[in-house]
């Protein structure tokens, strides 16, 4: 069975595997565009 992640924005790919992934505060994300203005508020309400 495969389930649709729920993730707000949706990313541009996604890449599932075994195991689990959680969001901790020393988490890095990367921005192709750094100023990429939208790309940037969404990482950082994460």
């Amino acid at each position: 069975m495969t389930r649709e992640l729920a993730l707000i924005p949706q990313p541009k790919q996604l890449e599932r595997g075994k195991g689990v992934f959680q969001l901790q505060p020393n988490t890095r994300i990367a921005l192709l565009a750094p100023n990429a203005q939208a790309d940037l508020v969404a990482a950082e309400l994460l």
